[in-house]
């Protein structure tokens, strides 16, 4: 027969009278009352959906999840298989997004090469806490370093100042500013699930960095207009999914994801970022944003 035990339960049943508290007495302690004990675990907890798997027994189902863990299993590849030298990459197109933060959230810089049609991820570099003139440091170093084709940056709120003056500096053929509000975050999110779903990008195994793709949650509403929301949890609020997700968009037309508020440019029929790397015209689709 099937039996489920919540901690409520447990709790109900003389837990923290019966176990919790013979032990913190032992340590001499003080001891709990039950909501007091209770708080304190669910305080502990990553997020709700921690709380309601690990100590309700309700199983949080995967369709919520906009990028289930086996979709996010197939791009996975081992270090030695991303980077694979200069010589690997060279002549072909980089691109990066940039999701920007500053006390509670990671800022989160997201690089990748393209080779044929898969892009490599060739690094992924966080920042917490960091004071802008850090963050402006570490976009200028990764700029220069891989050569960065196409670049979209944040500009939601925290953001503004450092894309703009990225706008300024490198001008806007290599940088663009994007405001990830709700609207955007409707065009860009599906177009991260439509690269995983076609294997087109690749990404280190690293377990982080799944959880953040992970958390990202596909809602519907009552009135039907779809959300994309991320639970805020002591590792940010996937910054990591939306940094991809603005890699993405680099490597795309900005005309495709957010046609109502982006600075920078729109089409390049003779640039070099149109071809791959055989220096053949690519071809687009406009439903993924260059996909």
């Amino acid at each position: 027969s099937l039996h489920k035990t919540t901690i409520l339960d447990a709790v109900e049943q003389g837990y923290v009278k019966k176990v919790v508290n013979p032990v913190r007495q032992r340590l001499h302690k003080e001891p709990l009352k039950d909501a007091d004990w209770l708080q304190d675990i669910k305080d502990g907890c990553l997020d709700e959906i921690e709380w309601q798997q690990e100590y309700m027994c309700i199983c949080v189902e995967e369709a919520y999840s906009l990028l289930p863990i086996t979709l996010i299993a197939t791009a996975e590849r081992p270090y030695h298989e991303l980077y694979k030298g200069d010589d690997f990459f060279a002549g072909c197109a980089t691109y990066m997004g940039m999701d920007i933060g500053r006390h509670r959230d990671l800022t989160v810089f997201w690089v990748a090469t393209r080779v044929g049609d898969i892009l490599y991820t060739r690094e992924i570099k966080t920042l917490d806490q960091c004071d802008y003139d850090t963050q402006e440091h570490w976009l200028n170093t990764l700029m220069r370093k891989y050569s960065v084709t196409h670049a979209c940056i944040d500009e939601t709120t925290k953001g503004q100042m450092l894309a703009e003056r990225a706008v300024k500096h490198w001008g806007e053929m290599l940088v663009t500013a994007v405001n990830v509000n709700q609207s955007t975050k409707g065009r860009l999110a599906p177009m991260v699930k439509a690269a995983f779903e076609r294997r087109l990008i690749r990404i280190p195994i690293d377990a982080e960095l799944r959880e953040d793709l992970h958390r990202v949650e596909k809602q519907v509403g009552e009135n039907g207009i779809i959300r994309y929301h991320a639970p805020s949890t002591r590792d940010g609020h996937s910054d990591r999914f939306f940094a991809c997700a603005l890699m993405l968009a680099a490597a795309g037309e900005p005309e495709n994801y957010n046609a109502a508020r982006v600075k920078g440019r729109n089409t390049y029929p003779d640039d070099k970022r149109d071809r791959d790397y055989q220096g053949k015209p690519r071809r687009r689709s406009n439903k993924y944003g260059g996909y």
